[in-house]
């Protein structure tokens, strides 16, 4: 059940940030202060649709098993997504301090590669068996 929150609170996050990065460029790199160059913009989008091909991942596969061993490099493959986004974003808040947006986005980024971390080394999925699971 744990890893089904995780899973969807963060394909909720990363279709959210795909959606607005791959529809909204220019708008979402002056929000950052980025200039607008066109290869910006096409770095952006190509951001966009990874992000969106991993929310896709993490939404179908919410109701598999997660932890452990079970779905391995699923739940690697985020850790990696969000450790290292959240450890750019926070040593790009520390330089510019003034950069709020991305103090909060590193906060979300790092509480998010914890709960990975978590259920890759700590959680158990067997054990959140309150309800027989359905055969096919």
């Amino acid at each position: 059940m744990k890893g089904k929150i995780v899973l969807t609170a963060s394909a909720v996050l990363l279709v959210t940030l795909g959606v607005v990065l791959n529809f909204m460029p220019q708008e979402a790199a002056a929000a950052l202060g980025i200039a607008t160059a066109p290869a910006t913009t096409a770095l952006t989008q190509v951001l966009a649709s990874a992000l969106l091909g991993m929310g896709f991942i993490n939404w179908f596969s919410r109701a598999n098993r997660i932890g452990g061993i079970y779905a391995r490099p699923l739940a690697l493959g985020n850790f990696l997504l969000f450790g290292s986004s959240a450890l750019s974003l926070a040593r790009t808040f520390s330089a510019h301090h003034d950069a709020t947006i991305i103090g909060i986005a590193a906060a979300i980024f790092a509480v998010l590669a914890l709960a990975f971390c978590w259920l890759i080394f700590f959680a158990d999925p067997l054990a959140d068996q309150s309800k027989p699971r359905a055969r096919d």
